[in-house]
């Protein structure tokens, strides 16, 4: 699979995720939180998202990713923060339907090992 069916998959996943049965498992290299944060560190390395239609809010679309409102902080009451997923960061995207045992092949919808990157040690 090459970059452009990933926009494809990501709207699929949206689609899905109005159901309560469907879980997505989202790996990227990394995530931008988008202003306006309290936090000084906005950049989160290597944190796969684990998405269901409980946890994805105002998905937006644009050319270099997908823009969402998700859950980071573990507290109540509970507070969205909105990020910014580049389509280039992620190495992976798993579907799995609550009920069913899904192998890892058949689950996998998206895999590229070779975009996978560590962080930068600074």
């Amino acid at each position: 699979m090459n970059q452009t069916t990933i926009p494809a998959i990501l709207h699929q996943m949206v689609t899905d995720l109005q159901k309560p049965e469907y879980y997505y498992w989202l790996y990227n290299n990394y995530f931008d939180i988008q202003p306006p944060t309290d936090r000084e560190i906005t950049r989160w390395w290597q944190a796969p998202l684990f998405l269901d239609y409980d946890s994805i809010w105002n998905t937006e679309f644009v050319n270099d990713g997908m823009l969402c409102d998700v859950i980071l902080k573990n507290q109540l009451p509970a507070q969205r923060e909105r990020i910014k997923i580049g389509y280039d960061q992620i190495y992976g995207i798993s579907r799995f339907i609550k009920g069913q045992h899904l192998s890892e092949s058949d689950s996998q919808l998206y895999h590229d090992s070779s975009k996978l990157k560590m962080p930068p040690i600074q």
